[in-house]
């Protein structure tokens, strides 16, 4: 990794930022950063951006302005943060009576869109308030001086850093009440299929369908699978099956019960289904699997 570090005066703001060089390692197997830094604005002037490969977090110290994406316009206060995908382009401004500070990370990575799916997946909004929260900042000052020394390991600890931060997104976000879905009451539609994920996590060794589910939870069978999907990322019988490997697993491990009777314990109907769905998600046998435990 190598790295620049630049300390830039203008008429329209001063910013002290890194620009990142990642290795190929890191290139291939971290989040890594490209650019971080702190930016305050002297005059207002637009900042924009279109097609770039990266993913932005910024947050406002103080001073207010705005921004542009996905066609909307949303003002910005000390406090708020931005999370959004910069191939899809976006501008932002100052306030000129009121100029900003912003502390930001431009960061990308082998799985950085998956992360970004699962936000966007749970409708979670591209700006949101932080009440003031200092993790998100802290964790950009965190990974700016990372970026900032030489260190031997300097590209993993920044990978920590911005999972850290992405998972602080979205705790802050999980925090706020989520958009009401169409055609039913947003809690209480989630409280619903939080019940209903409980309810499977515990009672996956029982007959379970779509159609019971669906009259369990008071939901149609086509709007639960929809919901759920937005709601936790997974299907109803991804989860299922995910819960009944997962008990067979331990099982195989910790027992000496026979296939077939592992079989019976997790909900499958038959040895040789559960041989077939445990080979296919473990690429191996259960026995094999047994073996090298």
């Amino acid at each position: 990794m190598s790295q620049n570090r630049f300390m830039e005066t203008s008429p329209s703001s001063s910013a002290d930022r890194i620009i990142a060089n990642p290795s190929d390692y890191a290139l291939r197997h971290y989040l890594y950063v490209q650019e971080a830094g702190t930016l305050t604005s002297l005059r207002p002037h637009i900042s924009q951006r279109a097609s770039l490969d990266s993913f932005l977090c910024l947050v406002v110290i103080k001073g207010c302005g705005t921004i542009r994406y996905n066609g909307n316009c949303t003002k910005l206060l000390p406090g708020d943060c931005v999370f959004i995908d910069c191939r899809n382009g976006y501008s932002h401004e100052s306030s000129p009576d009121d100029p900003w500070t912003l502390k930001w990370v431009h960061f990308n990575g082998r799985e950085a869109g998956e992360y970004y799916d699962l936000y966007t997946r749970n409708h979670y909004p591209f700006s949101f308030s932080t009440d003031h929260d200092s993790r998100i900042p802290e964790l950009i000052d965190a990974i700016h001086a990372t970026q900032s020394e030489s260190q031997t390991h300097s590209e993993l600890y920044s990978h920590r850093l911005l999972t850290d931060l992405v998972c602080t997104i979205i705790q802050i976000c999980e925090s706020r009440e989520r958009p009401t879905p169409a055609g039913a009451s947003g809690s209480d539609l989630r409280i619903k299929l939080v019940q209903l994920r409980e309810y499977i996590r515990t009672h996956f060794a029982e007959e379970l369908s779509l159609d019971s589910l669906a009259d369990r939870s008071y939901i149609s069978k086509y709007h639960l699978v929809r919901e759920y999907r937005k709601e936790f990322g997974t299907t109803i019988l991804s989860d299922i099956t995910n819960c009944r490997l997962s008990h067979a697993k331990s099982l195989l491990r910790y027992s000496t019960d026979s296939v077939e009777s592992i079989a019976s314990q997790c909900g499958f109907a038959t040895a040789g289904y559960f041989i077939k769905v445990f080979r296919r998600h473990e690429k191996m046998t259960p026995g094999q699997y047994r073996n090298i435990w």
